[in-house]
């Protein structure tokens, strides 16, 4: 998603926020969020909730209090992330994944189906299981 967004450079371009109205919010004056962004239906938002720029949130979605999201980030549906957890940019997490409390996830890190992150991941590396361990492959 980075690399077609850094092509389109027109300034009269803009990249509206598509979120369904069936998103709920603890706190919507605390919710701030970029653009370009997806959120589908049954998302739910807690305090202080902040989301940067082209991130796709499918369905189910939780963001507990006080959690930052970066940009080009994809969360696949029913995942789980705790209170101060910081999101980098250009992330995967798998279907149903849980992100445990004040984890703070780099960048370029797929996190799999039904992992329960409890540690802070190496950049660029891919986490499977329950804990989450590193998966080399």
């Amino acid at each position: 998603m980075r690399k077609v967004r850094e092509r389109i450079t027109n300034p009269l371009i803009s990249f509206p926020n598509i979120i369904s109205p069936r998103v709920g919010y603890a706190d919507i004056v605390s919710f701030k969020i970029g653009e370009g962004n997806i959120i589908q239906e049954g998302c739910w938002m807690s305090n202080d909730v902040t989301i940067g720029n082209f991130n796709l949130l499918n369905g189910d979605i939780v963001a507990g209090h006080d959690v930052q999201i970066g940009d080009f980030n994809v969360f696949m549906p029913d995942i789980r992330v705790s209170g101060e957890v910081n999101i980098g940019n250009e992330n995967l997490l798998g279907v149903g994944s849980i992100i445990l409390q004040q984890i703070k996830i780099g960048n370029n890190i797929h996190v799999g189906a039904g992992a329960v992150l409890m540690t802070k991941p190496k950049d660029g590396c891919t986490y499977i299981g329950n804990p989450a361990k590193l998966f080399k492959y």
